[in-house]
């Protein structure tokens, strides 16, 4: 089956609330950054996400219901009634009758159970099961995780004298049943217990009965029941569940629970490792077994019982139930899979399959396995009869539940919500469903909808990652649904090695390095991505961090949950509405040529097609793209940077293209090609690096410039002490700088601002050390000065050698400027191997003509070696640069070549343009 193609989503970073939550907190930016992304919005927000105890849960007595149900208990208690808990056959609906079953025990009264069967009764308080209940002889009913909406059932109850408390946590109908109480957090409560799951909102009851009934705090004892139905529920972790399932997991590690005890042996899992793992892919499934394809009792059994003999009869027996609904759910899948393998999927947006052979109780989990295979909606339907049955499981931003109501002429019932649903319909009616459901996906879907999604918290650089953030990581555990664990991503990694490992060959291990960090990474059912990791290949990775012990040593890991190539085409996206209105790292200070606004102009104005910004050097015009080029991919206009180093076919290529685009060029380019382009699409910003009085410039007169050198060791023993920005060039001198500083400081007290950062990732790492947050900030030339609004020292690891370029640094004149490179003196060596002179050129036009063959063909390995000897050194991009100068002056080297003067060729005009700029910047410090 065909991969679907996916497309990557962090969310904005917000650096300045990043920054308060920090300080405030004593926690990483990155840290920060995952609590504002989960909703927190100022420091005593994130203090009560971090760190709410069981004694911060929300006041039971303000949700809706509770008060007339403590009531109507209390009379039950005082006439000494008989009280039935009448709840249902999954994980939530079993625990939450096991809560209320041990509760009720405690107070004195007779307490009997009753739970559905999910294939004879189906769902809740059904008609079905009334004659189960009066035959329980009791005068008193409470519903716990269903009842909401059974209005005909509770009306037929009470007129037989049987009162019922309805306790649930699902979405109301317009006219509640007429109950004796309606506990439900979607009618009234705290915001901290709106999404309480059955087995919570029965808590809340237990909470304040035991209050009215001043008996000793119960509810400690029941906190591993609640965190293992509010955790299978899937409810979101925050507020009161959040509490209710952090410590809940830790009194699940010490339960005396015989029952789950002998549960947790057979799943193998380990008690000081109890995660939200272990309850969502251990327990939970061999207690939602019992329900699927045998019986629920069962498991409710295993929770109340108090024999060790019984509790391990039952633990087995749950744990064949469970290994039987896997087999059960195999052979769907299987029959699914190849029934889908004769389906035309291009045709199909929904996707309705129907077979007698399928087991009511499963075709839900196999839909959702073939939703995440096809990235489409399914619908498997159970045959019985001449009825149907069926699981209905949606992707993400498709409401298929608004698809049920569309075809809700054709079915029998529906119900559930906009990502899961169930339905019943008629044999017969299937084909008619199955076209009018695709009917309504095709006039009200787009098509970007069935393109897979992969959300991720924040974008990091490797040298961000280290093992104490594995541990700060951890505090915003428990992990679930609302508070996922942190997927971060990364981009532009170089694979180092990777292999495919495992019986089957289907994981991927990889070795990945950026910056100056190599980490280790392992991708689970990965292995068929093994070309796109392939060694040496540049790869984008989304992963959660962990460590990994091997052989007693505990080292960082990557653990990968998606992979892609690398490539402007191929970005991560920041999930925003409108790219101009969040958040601007440039807020501070205007630019000095004030492109932003120029550049948002033409992004809204639309009237050109191309916007060419023309520089005086090429250097220059080659900082400003990078400067600019993350700012540009967030308004989603392309950009590129021409220069004499590329082909007319790459010139011509990008120029007439038909998409919005910003192209930086020199002004050697731009006045060869401006009468050549169309001026009606097009139009253009010319830059003038003008001085600023305010810092310090290398102008026509060339002043001298002062510094004082240092040595690298210095300069990591000065950052540690004193605010100090790093200059660098290029990646080797950020990779040598990084290697530094992390050998001797943490991680977290650098900030790194990089050209390929994404947009909002820059503003962050600016902001860190603007605000306080780090000590160092290693950096770019094409980073203006005037951005960092801390008072530093600036340091150079590598001066930017373009008077151009120097000036739109724009170093405050009183800056102490610090340089910590080669001596500057050694430069000059540099410079002679950057720009071939016109008697260089000659001479490798002579050795063409001496050797016979064409310019193109010779090898630079043979002419470097040839000028080496005479003294002349150039680079290999130099002598790719000379041959394209010979091909646009069309020599080739052979006898019938024309007279040409290099004046000609705007390509030799950049050179002698940019070698100007250098040596002026040059002379400055060596005078």
């Amino acid at each position: 089956m065909e991969k679907a193609k996916k497309i990557w989503y962090i969310k904005p970073s917000h650096p300045k609330l990043q920054c308060e939550l920090s300080k405030g907190l004593g926690v990483s930016p990155l840290v920060s950054q995952l609590l504002i992304n989960r909703g927190i919005k100022n420091l005593e927000e994130a203090k009560s996400f971090l760190y709410s105890s069981i004694n911060d849960l929300s006041d039971p007595w303000e949700i809706h219901g509770v008060k007339e149900a403590c009531a109507r208990f209390l009379l039950a208690k005082e006439k000494g009634e008989r009280v039935l808990i009448f709840g249902d056959y999954d994980v939530d609906g079993l625990t939450a009758t096991a809560v209320m079953v041990e509760f009720i025990q405690k107070t004195g009264l007779q307490v009997e159970s009753l739970t559905p069967n999910r294939l004879q009764n189906g769902y809740g308080l059904s008609l079905e099961m009334l004659p189960a209940i009066e035959e329980k002889n009791c005068s008193l009913v409470i519903t716990v995780d269903c009842g909401i909406n059974s209005l005909e059932e509770v009306k037929l109850l009470k007129d037989k004298g049987i009162d019922v408390i309805i306790t649930d946590h699902h979405l109301p109908g317009p006219i509640l049943p007429e109950a004796s109480a309606v506990i439900n957090p979607k009618l009234k409560a705290p915001k901290e217990a709106y999404d309480l799951a059955g087995v919570g909102v029965a808590f809340k009851l237990v909470q304040a009965l035991s209050e009215k009934l001043q008996l000793e705090d119960q509810t400690h004892e029941m906190l591993d029941l609640v965190a293992l139905g509010t955790v299978a529920d899937i409810v979101p972790l925050f507020g009161d569940n959040r509490i209710l399932a952090k410590e809940g997991l830790d009194a699940l590690s010490t339960t005396k629970r015989k029952g789950l005890k002998a549960l947790i042996d057979v799943c193998g899992i380990k008690t000081d490792t109890i995660t939200t793992q272990e309850l969502s892919f251990g327990l939970a499934p061999r207690i939602n077994a019992a329900g699927r394809v045998g019986d629920s009792g069962l498991a409710l059994e295993l929770l109340l019982t108090k024999s060790i003999q019984r509790s391990d009869e039952l633990a087995k027996i749950l744990d064949r139930t469970n290994k039987e609904r896997q087999v059960i759910e195999g052979a769907i899948l299987n029959q699914a899979d190849e029934m889908l393998n004769q389906l035309d999927l291009s045709a199909q947006r929904v996707v309705v399959l129907a077979s007698e052979l399928w087991h009511p109780g499963i075709v839900g989990i196999v839909a959702s396995r073939l939703v995440s295979r096809i990235y489409k909606p399914v619908i498997l339907i159970a045959l019985e009869g001449d009825k149907g049955r069926g699981s209905v499981r949606s992707i993400y931003d498709c409401n298929i539940h608004e698809g049920l109501k569309y075809c809700s002429g054709v079915l029998e019932e529906f119900g559930g919500h906009e990502q899961a649903a169930g339905l019943t319909i008629s044999h017969d009616k299937i084909d008619e469903f199955r076209k009018k459901i695709n009917s309504w996906a095709w006039d009200n879907l787009n098509e970007n909808i069935f393109i897979q999604k992969v959300f991720g918290d924040v974008e990091v650089v490797l040298p961000e990652l280290h093992k104490e953030l594995v541990k700060e990581l951890e505090n915003l555990a428990p992990f679930g649904e609302g508070n996922p664990s942190p997927l971060l991503m990364c981009r532009g990694l170089k694979v180092i090695k990777s292999k495919k490992v495992g019986k089957l060959e289907n994981h991927l291990k990889m070795l990945v390095s950026s910056e100056a960090a190599t980490i280790d990474a392992i991708g689970f059912r990965l292995g068929t991505y093994d070309e796109i990791a392939s060694s040496g290949n540049m790869v984008d990775l989304a992963f959660q961090l962990e460590t990994n012990l091997w052989n007693g040593i505990e080292s960082l890991q990557l653990k990968l949950k998606d992979i892609k190539a690398s490539g402007y085409n191929n970005e991560i996206q920041i999930a925003s509405q409108d790219p101009i209105a969040e958040y601007d790292p440039k807020d501070d200070i205007k630019d000095q040529y004030d492109l932003q606004a120029m550049f948002n102009h033409f992004y809204k104005d639309k009237h050109h097609k191309n916007l060419y910004v023309v520089c005086e050097t090429v250097d220059f015009s080659n900082i400003l793209f990078k400067y600019w080029n993350s700012y540009l991919k967030n308004l989603t206009i392309e950009s590129y940077f021409l220069s004499g180093k590329n082909t007319y076919a790459e010139i011509d290529h990008i120029i007439q293209s038909e998409k919005q685009k910003i192209i930086f060029v020199s002004s050697a380019f731009w006045n060869y090609y401006q009468s050549l382009i169309d001026s009606s699409s097009s139009a253009v910003i010319r830059i003038d690096a003008s001085l600023n009085n305010n810092s310090t410039n290398v102008n026509n007169i060339v002043a001298k410039i002062n510094y004082s050198s240092i040595s690298l060791g210095e300069t990591i023993d000065f950052s540690s002490s004193n605010p100090c920005i790093i200059w660098v060039k290029g990646k080797s001198g950020m990779k040598t700088i990084l290697s530094k500083l992390q050998s001797t400081k943490n991680s977290n007290s650098i900030s790194i601002w990089d050209p390929e950062f994404n947009y909002y990732k820059q503003g962050e790492m600016l902001e860190r050390f603007n605000k306080g947050i780090t000590n160092a900030l290693v950096t770019y030339h094409c980073l203006p000065r005037g951005y960092i609004t801390r008072k530093s020292m600036d340091v150079f690891f590598e001066f930017p050698l373009d008077r151009f370029n120097w000036n739109y640094l724009m170093i405050p004149s009183d800056s102490t400027l610090l340089y910590a490179g080669q001596d500057i003196k050694d430069i000059s060596n540099l410079i002679q191997g950057m720009f071939p002179t016109k008697d260089t050129l000659k001479l490798i036009y002579k050795l063409a003509r001496q050797f016979k063959r064409e310019l193109i063909d010779i090898e630079y390995g043979r002419v470097q070696e040839i000028l080496t000897r005479q003294g002349i050194n150039i680079s290999e991009k130099s002598y790719k640069n000379m041959l394209n100068i010979f091909q646009e002056l069309s020599l080739t080297g052979k006898a019938d070549d024309p007279q040409v003067d290099l004046k000609e060729s705007w390509r030799y005009q950049e050179n002698i343009q940019q070698e100007q700029a250098i040596k002026e910047f040059y002379n400055a410090f060596v005078q």
